[in-house]
């Protein structure tokens, strides 16, 4: 159970709770949703019928911010969420749907592809397959190191301007990339509305980069994936991850759920569930609750998007707005866990993989040199990405079947939190 006001008299100052905000006279839920896990990369994915039911259950619950992508099951999430917001009986307006394109599939690899032509088109397939006229926010899933940057964002400003995007957003950038993107954006008449990268109690990164800085200053939007570190923060144990089949990106490639790595990571959760248990709440909760309260400590509107196979967990991961924490309670979390305190870097580092050819350097360029240190963080999970394919059994191809719509929905099994 959730003890709200209970807490309240630990301490002289405490945090104010957190409310539903509003974006261009939308309410927007505190916590969305994240389609990835449900469909991709992780072992306990669900069939196609099991997650139109999941999707269809979070729609109806209320909760109104939606994250998918063209690369989530190359394709398959976003048709499949299409069908449960028809299943859901939601009115389109009360959504505030979200995907992102530039980054695919094809022949066994992850590529990007930032050009006009593709992102265009990425687009229009995403807009099909939600069954919808137009998308809330649309991002650029990874930059495209071959393409110059104000050549991706005024593929978006077209968008935007066809009506067919409502807000443009950037994924897996730093500050100094921000900065650049709200410069170009604000020579084009637009606006740069929603960053999404990672960041929980694990992953940090974005405090010390400059990302959350430029969010604060520009009026930017965060929306936090992976919030509750992959699973790691639902109390899993090291037996868990140990059994993880080799088709989980976690077991694959991902350097803190490693062998030598995981047992640190694991034990470091006891503070968490040491105060998860004074609230009488989960560990997800208390970790989404720490990550709402920071994004009110820094002015800035914080929205993670945790994902789950789960409609329990679901319905869990949903009452952490619930979950109050004293100031005392927000200060004793961010100093167990500075940054860098879990074993293990982010990602494995790397280079990115683009469909297109190197260009030749103009001195004129808007392009991001790919030597930049900054960048070359930004793109060590497209290194990832390419090595996945291979590794888990994805389909190497983006030309994905979808189902017929007229098929018995089965009951959603227990799942977990990603």
């Amino acid at each position: 159970m959730l003890r709200q006001s209970e807490h309240k008299t630990d301490a002289v100052e405490a945090s104010t709770p957190v409310k539903a905000t509003t974006l261009s006279g939308r309410p927007l839920k505190p916590i969305g949703f994240g389609t990835m896990g449900a469909v991709d990369v992780y072992a306990l994915t669900l069939p196609g019928e099991q997650t139109v039911q999941l999707f269809t259950e979070v729609l109806r619950s209320g909760c109104n911010v939606i994250d998918t992508a063209l690369i989530y099951g190359d394709g398959r999430a976003e048709a499949w969420l299409g069908r449960a917001i028809k299943a859901a009986g939601v009115k389109r307006e009360d959504l505030f749907l979200c995907t992102k394109g530039g980054l695919f599939r094809k022949n066994g690899q992850f590529l990007t592809n930032g050009t006009e032509d593709a992102l265009s088109q990425h687009c229009k397939d995403s807009l099909e397959r939600l069954c919808t006229n137009y998308i809330d926010v649309y991002y650029i899933h990874r930059l495209d190191e071959h393409t110059d940057l104000a050549e991706s964002l005024k593929a978006l400003v077209n968008l935007q301007r066809k009506g067919l995007v409502r807000f443009i957003g950037l994924s897996e950038v730093t500050g100094e990339i921000i900065q650049k993107a709200v410069a170009i954006l604000t020579r084009l008449g637009s606006k740069l509305n929603f960053i999404q990268n990672e960041y929980s109690l694990m992953s940090r990164d974005v405090e010390v980069d400059g990302t959350l800085q430029a969010c604060a200053q520009h009026g930017i939007s965060f929306v936090a994936y992976s919030p509750i570190g992959r699973g790691l923060f639902s109390s899993k144990d090291k037996a868990f991850f140990d059994t993880l089949p080799s088709s989980d990106i976690r077991k694959a490639v991902l350097p803190r759920y490693q062998t030598g790595q995981i047992e640190n990571n694991v034990d470091r959760v006891k503070t968490l569930r040491s105060l998860a248990e004074k609230h009488e709440c989960t560990t997800t909760q208390l970790a989404l609750a720490w990550l709402l309260e920071r994004g009110q400590q820094l002015n800035v509107q914080m929205i993670p998007i945790p994902g789950t196979t789960s409609v329990k967990h679901f319905n869990e991961n949903m009452h952490a707005q619930g979950v109050f924490l004293t100031l005392q309670d927000r200060d004793l979390l961010s100093q167990a866990y500075p940054l860098n305190v879990f074993s293990g870097i982010r990602w494995p580092s790397g280079l990115i993989s683009s469909e297109l050819p190197a260009p030749a350097p103009t001195a004129q360029s808007e392009q991001v040199s790919s030597t930049s240190p900054v960048v070359s963080t930004l793109y060590m999970g497209n290194e990832l990405l390419a090595s996945l394919a291979p590794t888990v059994g994805m389909p190497a191809t983006t030309d994905v079947a979808i189902p017929p719509p007229t098929v018995t929905l089965d009951p959603v099994n227990p799942g977990m939190h990603h």
